[in-house]
This record gives structure tokens, sequence and C-alpha cells, in this order.
């Protein structure tokens, strides 16, 4: 690939709107793109310090004109001027790590690709990148010596703003050293002059040593943010420290605590729990310790747990995530968490089983963060508590003072008893100064203060009661009511303004312009929190006020219909509703809490509204609807199929009308007979259409999936009388299984790294399994106990099979032998040598005379086990073969490869019979039936297939969502364990295939 085509590869134009491009971006590693700060807020949002949005959209040249989602991971504005955004679709075709180098310092010629119109321009046709050329000068100071640049010589015209986030290749280095940066280039005004980015200050912060790569969902810290120098010291010192990985803000208490690794923050509410913990977030020193990712979810008092994993699964991987399950929830976040140095913080926990629920072990780098009003969670949690007190009166005085738009001096004597009043609270004085601010007198509040404290004198939260109590009142009857009916949006949640303004406009009869007005209003005094971006805004309100306004609403299930009321589209039904950020998210929330279960189940039969529901939101989102539902036979395999597709819908949800159809034709029940036949009628784009019942449907020949291990699953073994397997994991462990039941039966430990082999004895006792840690371990599978441990492989123990008699068994190791062993004595019998390359696979025939084994070398050897010889070598595999299997009578064999192939031999001739194509990944376990006639086969491209061996046809094909690295079949052929590098063990029924 020259120069010119790694630009055509890597640049692309980025967007904020879908609509029109903003400048460029590049590549910098398989899933991360480069761009200006500014490119994603324009120079107006530079200005006004607008933060910038969490998603925007890319396209490259070759795209035809459609827009890929790209996440923000990481901002920096000026002097900076740096943006990360991560990427759905990958490239994966080049060397970053050489692609990417620092400039040398030395003068060089240049070239750069980037888009040169911009939103707005309309004096520049074509949207397709164009290159430039130039010179790298020098490096420069620029943004009062804050910033380093590099000096570029490019012509005058080429200095257009659509350029900002263009790669700049040097043509000495061959590499990228820099990234055009047209802000700079303002500076050279009317001169051949312009500036790019070092590439050396966009790469680091991307996973570098010592700095925290990547911080998501931390909330904004609030208006007149008050330091409290000592708490946040004290937080930051409980968060570092190496005894604890839980801490938990809480109250001063005086119980003594047991060392944990959980941090917890208790106290009342409105005492400012939440602003800590976010301050802590953002301490440079939480950062550096925590450097692979600081993350905040809100959990809230029916938090919805499995959704709730996928968006921090999302926010750590920035891939899309749905899990069929909490407990998969819950292993697929211990995987993504293991071994890495990161930061969870639960904000506003209302249960200690939904934190236990939420999320297991983070592993010895890891530390949870909790905030709560309930100290038990904390006991419950066995949670290092840090008590968090009221604020001390000087700080009190100074927050009151800055909400009231004062100097501490010029508070009057009335401010002592306000502060009294208020109970020292943060919330409850926020509240108070903002009234202050607007003209009530101090007397006047107070004299309300001393009213309401009547009616809240029972509330646990009295003092921000009253003052929230008396904020309303203040308000005008227009802006109360309105206020008020803020009550019907789910608590815990951020609310668009949009879906506000909605209401209001029905409701209230309030237009859009008055609308925002009194929204500026009710954040000034505190009542709720607008989080302004650089197109509209979202409303906080807390959870305390949220109580007042629950509290103060006499017929809440009216209120739900009035918003229903609102949103009712005017044609095309529920489908054709505002895509504004709200509405699908929320519409089947409202119509739960009106009690219109038959509008809600129509609404879920309705193909319409369930491509606009995806379109809109996402695959978690989508499946929540279902769950509010009442239990209904008709919707249950509708929710099943698209749980099963959910690795597909989240990356490409126009496979919607394919999945469903493939995973439902065949279900007998009229309402998804329907719902099948309304798709073709629905589509307006290209689709392929299965005629049959062509994916995993629910109640098809997927059985079940087991979860537990925390660790791609690289090996399984099944019983022969097919009712127990045996699995090993990447987390070290094998895990016993009882398949009637579905349930795990008791987990083996003893290894010390990935087990990578398995086999079972014949009379299903016992199992030998081999290790990365080099070694083998015999197990008794009845008591759960290690018999003994064998050693002697100078590599890791990648495959293993056991004698029929169970006395014998034969190991293949990455040391390139394989040894045979006596399974009583724990004694080494010989080792055989003669592959090139790791051993991989190794099985032995029925009469425990030979051996086969596969190897990296791409060869195959049969052994005589007598004689301790190699009989012969079978080879033709254009890669490394990783798995073998031997027929009953040991006449045949069949490989499967890293070249995706699989091959059938003729042990007694040694000769190739065919090769079996198909796989388009890597295969790397297979196992053949009883009488030699069909073989199945898991590859890494994350498909299990059934051959006709006779004939090399594909019988039967399984779509799994990890790679297949293990699978076992039992001995009547009619089930199978398969084994996923996502930790997943399938049962799986092979009782319709042709026989």
């Amino acid at each position: 690939m020259n120069d010119n085509e790694i630009l055509e590869r890597i640049v692309v134009e980025v967007s904020r709107d879908k609509k029109e491009g903003s400048g460029t971006g590049f590549y910098i590693s398989a899933d991360m793109i480069a761009t200006c700060y500014h490119v994603l807020v324009g120079e107006d949002g530079v200005k006004k310090k607008i933060k910038p949005k969490k998603v925007y959209w890319i396209r490259h040249d070759d795209d035809k004109g459609r827009w890929q989602k790209a996440t923000l991971i990481r901002a920096q504005s000026l002097p900076n001027d740096i943006a990360i955004l991560r990427t759905e679709k990958t490239l994966n075709s080049l060397d970053f790590s050489e692609l990417l180098k620092p400039w040398n310092k030395r003068e060089c010629k240049f070239i750069s690709r980037g888009y040169a119109q911009v939103v707005g321009d309309e004096t520049i046709d074509g949207f397709y990148a164009t290159q430039i050329s130039g010179k790298i000068l020098t490096d420069i100071w620029i943004y009062k010596e804050k910033s380093r640049r590099m000096q570029l010589q490019i012509p005058l015209e080429a200095l257009k703003f659509g350029r900002s986030g263009s790669p700049v290749f040097s043509l000495t280095q061959k590499a990228i050293v820099g990234m055009i940066d047209c802000q700079g280039g303002e500076l050279h005004e009317g001169v051949q002059i312009g500036t790019a980015i070092p590439i050396g200050d966009i790469v680091p912060p991307i996973g570098s040593p010592g700095r925290c790569r990547l911080i998501a969902g931390i909330p904004e810290l609030p208006a007149n943010f008050l330091p409290r120098p000592s708490d946040l010291r004290g937080l930051r010192d409980a968060l570092i420290s190496g005894d604890h990985s839980t801490t938990a803000i809480t109250s001063p208490r005086n119980e003594h605590q047991t060392p944990s690794r959980k941090l917890g923050v208790h106290g009342m509410g409105g005492i400012g729990k939440s602003v800590l913990a976010a301050a802590a977030a953002r301490d440079e020193e939480v950062q550096r310790y925590f450097s692979d990712g600081i993350f905040w979810v809100t959990l809230g008092t029916e938090p919805k747990i499995a959704q709730k994993q996928a968006e921090l699964a999302r926010m750590i991987d920035c891939q899309p995530h749905a899990f069929e399950s909490t407990a998969e929830g819950r292993i697929a976040l211990g995987r993504l968490l293991a071994g890495k140095a990161c930061l969870v913080i639960l904000d506003d926990v209302w249960s200690s089983s939904d934190v236990k629920e939420f999320i297991g072990d983070l592993g010895p780098k890891g530390r949870m963060l909790i905030t709560t009003r309930d100290g038990r969670i904390i006991t419950a949690l066995a949670a290092i508590e840090y008590p968090l007190g009221l604020l001390k009166e000087e700080d009190s005085r100074e927050l009151l003072a800055s909400w009231a738009g004062l100097d501490q001096a010029q508070l009057p004597s009335q401010a002592a008893e306000v502060i009294d009043q208020c109970g020292r609270l943060p919330l409850a004085l926020a509240l108070c100064g903002a009234q202050i601010r607007d003209g009530v007198s101090w007397s006047d509040l107070l004299e309300a203060l001393k009213e309401a404290d009547l009616k809240f004198l029972d509330h646990e939260e009295r003092s921000v009661m009253k003052s929230l109590k008396v904020s309303v009142d203040r308000l005008s009857e227009e802006e109360r009511e309105c206020y008020l009916l803020l009550a019907v949006f789910p608590p815990d949640e951020t609310i668009p303004e949009a879906a506000i303004l909605t209401l209001w406009a029905h409701a209230r009869k309030l237009d859009e312009k008055n609308g925002r007005r009194l929204l500026a209003v009710l954040d000034r005094r505190s009542l709720l929190k607008r989080d302004i971006d650089n197109i509209s805004s979202a409303i906080e309100i807390h959870d305390l006020l949220h109580d007042f306004l629950r509290a103060s609403c006499s017929d809440l299930q009216a209120l739900h219909n009035r918003i229903l009321d609102a949103y009712r589209p005017a044609g095309g039904g529920w489908p054709s509703g505002p895509n504004d950020g709200y509405f699908f998210q929320h519409l089947v929330y409202h119509l739960s809490q009106a009690q219109r279960s038959e509008e809600i189940k129509s609404l879920l039969l309705d193909f319409d509204w369930i491509e606009a529901k995806l379109q809109a939101t996402d695959v978690p989102s989508l499946l929540s609807d279902y769950d509010r539902a009442d239990s209904d036979e008709d919707l249950s395999p509708i929710q099943g199929a698209i749980r099963l597709s959910a690795h597909v819908l989240s990356r490409n949800p126009e496979q919607l009308p394919g999945q469903l159809t493939g995973r439902l034709v065949g279900v007998q029940i009229s309402s998804v007979e329907s719902l099948i036949m309304q798709i073709p009628t629905r589509i307006t784009y290209p689709w392929l259409r299965p005629l049959a019942g062509s994916l995993a449907s629910p109640g098809g020949p997927l059985i079940r999936t087991l979860q537990g291990h925390t660790g791609g699953v690289g090996t399984v073994a099944i019983s022969q009388d097919g009712r127990r397997a045996i699995s090993g994991s990447e987390d070290r462990t094998l895990k016993l299984w009882d398949l009637e039941k579905g349930q795990e039966i008791r987990t083996l430990r003893g290894h010390a790294d990935w087990v990578w082999a398995v086999a079972i004895s014949q009379d299903g006792r016992r199992a030998i399994s081999g290790s990365d840690d080099r070694t083998l371990r015999l197990w008794d599978l009845e008591k759960g106990q290690e018999v003994r441990t064998l050693e002697g492989h100078a590599g890791g123990v990648r495959a293993v099979a056991i004698s029929q008699d169970g006395r014998r068994a034969i190991s293949g190791s990455d040391d390139n032998t394989l040894k045979i062993w006596d399974l009583e004595k724990g004694q080494e019998i010989r080792t055989l040598r003669g592959h090139a390359g790791w051993v991989r696979a190794v099985e032995i025939s029925q009469d425990g005379s030979r051996a086969i084994s596969g190897s990296f070398d791409r060869t195959l050897k049969i052994w005589d086990l007598e004689k301790g010889r190699e009989i012969r070598t079978l080879e033709g595999h254009a890669g490394w073969v990783g798995a073998v299997a031997i027929s009953q009578d040991g006449s045949r064999a069949i490989s499967g490869s890293y070249d995706n192939t699989l091959r059938l031999w003729d042990l007694e001739k040694g000769q190739e019979i065919r090769t079996l194509r198909g796989h388009t990944g890597g295969v790397g376990a297979v196992a053949i039936s009883q009488d030699g006639r069909r073989a199945i086969s898991g590859s890494f491209d994350s498909t299990l297939r059934l051959w006709d061996l006779e004939t090399g046809r594909i019988l039967a094909e399984f779509s799994g969502e990890g790679s297949i690295m293990a699978i076992a079949l039992s001995r009547d052929g009619q089930r199978m364990v398969a084994g996923d590098s996502l930790g997943r063990v399938h049962l799986l029924a092979l009782e319709n295939s042709p026989k």
C-alpha cells in the first residue's frame, strides 16, 4: 500500500448531525479516530465553552454517503484541541504502531488528505476528500505558550476549516506525525503558514501509563461548586489505598470496619454524596491511579440491572452489548474489568442486592465507590465506609453567599438562622440562596422556612423538603403548575429538554421559547439541573426534588395519560412518534404506569414499532419493553428471538427482518405468524428473506447456555451417558455441569493458568486437565478433589486424551512434544518427539494402540503408543492444525486447521480423502460421530457446522456470539456441548439432523 492509498484508507469525514460535514478525522487504531475538538463543537462552541455531545458521525468516501456512528471517548478543548472518537466500523488492515511516529524535528515534505468544505460553506463543490502537500518547517509554541504545534508551509487556499483533523504524513519518515489544526492557522492569517498538533500529543492519552485512559458517565459539577478539600483528600486516600475495593460515603459512625475492597458514601439526601464522588472522579491523583478508566452508573430505586450492565460494558469497550440475563452481564463485566485498574462508581444505591447482582469481583486493581442514603447497604456489602458530615459553619456561609450572589462579608445576621433552618445541607442552602439572588428578602425567606417546617416535621429530609416547598411556593402559578407536571418523568434519569417542552405545550399551551425560559428559571433556582450542549439541553432532577414532585401529585396515573396524549402522533400510530431522545425510550413505561396493558401487547406485536424502537435506541432498551409487559405466551418467542439476535442487531439494526423471520418462521402462534407476515410489506430497503427457519429459535436446537466462567472456554468434554459435561477456561478453573438441569455441580480449582485441555474417563468418575501452567491434573469428579499433579512438560499443555480403560493418558504441549502418562502411578511413561511446532491436538484410538496428533507445524502424526514411535506424517493443511478426532473403528480421522478447512484422512493409507470448506475462520474444534459418517466443527468465525463426511456437504449450521473454541459430542450423537470465547458453554440438540 503506497502513501496515497494509506491516507485514502484512514481519512474520514466527521459530522455533528449526520447531514453536513464539520471537518476531518483519521484512524489512529483499528477503532479510534482522532480529530480536532473544534470540529465537534464549532467555532462558536469553543468560544461559548459548549460541551461536546456523546455521539457523532463519520463516513469514508467509499461508504457511498452512509454515516456511521462514533462515540466520543476523550475531548480536550483549547489549547489542546484534541478529540478521540470510538467507531463501530473497524479498520484492521494497518499496523498503527508503525504508521504513527513522532516527528524527527527535521524539515521535510508532507502530504495530507481531508475535506475542504464545512457546515454552512456553500462556495465549495464536492463532498470527497482531496489531497494537499507542503513542508513541515519547525515546532512552535502558540496559544500563549500553553501548547506546542508543528509549523507547516502550505498554500493559503488550503487553509480551510474543513481540513482541521487531517493527518500530516511525512514523506521522509513514511509515517503520520501530526494533525492539521486550522484554529492554529488563524494565527498566521495572510501567509502560507499553518499548524499541526504533534501526533505524540494525540496518542498518549489513549492508554499511556500513568494517565486515565477513559472517563465515562461522570456528571458535571454543579454551579457554585464548593470544594471540600479535607473530604476530597480523605476519600481519595481511601480509594487509592491498597486495602479495599469498595468505598461508601456515609454519615459519621463509629462502628469497627472490616477490611474490604468496597468503599461506600452514605448520608442523608442533599448532603453532597454524588457531588463529592464526581469531584473524586475528576481528581488528577485518582485518575492516575485508575489508569484504565473511571466509570459512573446511576442505579436508582428500580434499576434495570441487565440494561445498566450493558451501559457499563459499552463504557468500557465502546462496543454494543445486550445480555440475556444479569448473570451473563455480571460475567461479561468481570471479564472486561479483569486485571484492569478501574474505578466503578455506583450512584444512588437503594439495595445491596442490586449491587451484588450488577457486578462481581473487580480484580486486584479495581475499586468500587457507591453512594447511598441507607447505611445498612454498606454493612451488607462489607464495604469500607467514608463518613461525610454536614458542612461546617464557614463552608455553609460560603455556599449560601455564592448562590445568593454575595460576598460572605455581605451576609446579614439572618444568614446564620437560615443556615440553621437548612441544617447545613448543600441542597437546602442552594435552594435558599437562589431565592435571595432572585429578590426574596431574608426576613420573608426565614418566615416561609419556619412555616414549612411544621409541614415536614416528621420527614427524614425535613431541611431540604421545607426549603423546596418555599422555593416552589415562590414560583408564579403558571410556573408552579408546569414544574409539578415533571412528576410524570421516571426517577434517576436524565430527561431531554424536548420531552418536557412537549408535555408543557400540550398540558399548559406553553410555546417552545417560553418553555426554555422557564427551564432556565428553574435551573437558576436550583429546582432542576440543566445541562446544555451544542444543540439542546438535558434535565436532571435530584431524587429528593423528584420525591417532592411525586408527593405533590394527586393522580399520577392521569398524569401519565396526559403525557401519552401529548405524544400521540396525528397519523401513523406510535411508530411514527418523534425521535427526541425520550419518546421511544419511555413510551412503554408510560403505558405501563397508565395501566394500558393491552395497548402494550399490541405495540410489541407491531413490526413497525419494533423496527422504529430499535433504530432509535438499542437492543437492551427494546428487550426492556417486553419485560414491562404482562407475562404473555404471544410475546415470549418474540423477545426470545430478539435476545438471540442481540449480537447481530447491536451492530446492524437493518438485519432485524431477516433475524426475526429466520428465528420465528414455524412458530405456530397466530400473533407471531401475523408479525412475520407483516415484515415483507413494511420493508423499504433490500434484505435477505429466509424462506425457512434458518437461525436458532426460542425452543430450537440451542437447548440452553451454561454461564459461570469469567474467561473464554478453551476445552469441553461430555460424559458417556451425556448427562454431565466438564469445561476448562481462561479463568483457570474447570466446571462440572449437570446438563439435564442446566446447573453447575462444582468448580475445580488448582491450575495457575488457562485450562486448555480436558478429558473424562469412560466411567465418568475421573477427568484429566492440561493448562498453560505446564501441568496436568487428575481429578476425582465425585468428590471434586484433585488426585494428583503430573509435571514434566516444558511448555503449556494444550491437548489431552485418556485411554478407554482410564489407566493411561497422552498430552500435547507447546514444547513440541507429546507425553504418555501412567495415571495410577502418576508417572511419565515416555515422550514422543517429532513435531516441529506446538502440539495443539491429540486423540487416542478406541483400542488404545495408536494416537494421532496435530501441530502448529501444519502436520498430523500417527503414533504407535506401545513402541513409542511415529508411524507416519499426514501433510496437506496450509495452516496450523488445531483439532483432530478419530472414528470409532480407527480407520479415519478428521482434522481442523487455521487455514479455515477440515480434512478427512484415511489412516490406513495415510491419504487425504477430501477437504471440507465453508468456514471463514480458523477451525479449532472438531468431533466425529460414532458411525464415522458425520462430523461437527467449531470455528473462530463463531459458527458450528455439521458435515456429511461421505459427500462433504454441510448439513446444518449454528451461529454463536463468540469464537467456538471447543466441542464435544455425546455417544449417541444427539447432543453436543460447545465452549466459546465469551466464557459460555452451549448445549445443543442434534436429533433433527439427517442420519
